[in-house]
């Protein structure tokens, strides 16, 4: 837990959270046999998410070059606008924001464009080269190998898995045969 910044108790009040258990819960009906690694993947979700939502403080600065790279998914941002935003010099701009936020702004800001496009995978049949170029990637074959590097799936088969699990979410449970 502490490789995700969360070293002390904390109280958190996530609505996502109670999704997150129950898509575990049923993957594992589903598929008993992998139980194990979809419980592996549930239990990181849940301390990602619960990581990301906890409270922190943050100066100013910092808190001000956040904001601004959520704002501008759809945008390539460059090391000089970051020291604009943040104020000068770059290297302690970049080395705080990274204390703080515990990765580079790059790296945030990228984390950041990935997520969105899981979100519209997950809701949109958007083509997926529209998706990265609403996202501000170059071209498809650049935002499909991000993608994967980050998820550790293309993003047509992470589409085609996460309707697949809402698929069967949606199925009633088999019932066990009488004996």
């Amino acid at each position: 837990v502490s490789s995700y910044g969360i070293t002390d108790t904390i109280l958190v009040d996530i609505p996502e959270l109670q999704s997150l258990f129950d898509r575990a819960y049923c993957r594992n009906l589903e598929d008993p046999l992998m139980a194990h690694q979809t419980t592996a993947v549930a239990i990181h979700e849940i301390i990602a998410t619960i990581a990301r939502r906890r409270p922190k403080q943050q100066s100013k600065r910092t808190q001000k070059l956040h904001d601004y790279l959520i704002t501008h998914l759809n945008e390539t941002i460059t090391a000089d606008e970051m020291a604009e935003i943040a104020a000068p010099p770059v290297s302690q701009s970049i080395r705080l924001f990274k204390k703080e936020w515990r990765m580079p702004p790059y790296q945030f800001h990228l984390n950041c464009r990935i997520d969105a496009a899981k979100r519209i995978l997950r809701s949109s049949s958007q083509p997926i080269r529209e998706i990265g170029a609403s996202l501000g990637f170059g071209d498809d074959y650049h935002f499909a190998s991000i993608f994967k590097k980050k998820t550790g799936m293309a993003p047509g088969h992470y589409r085609h898995a996460d309707a697949v699990v809402e698929n069967r979410e949606a199925l009633p449970a088999r019932e066990e045969p009488p004996r």
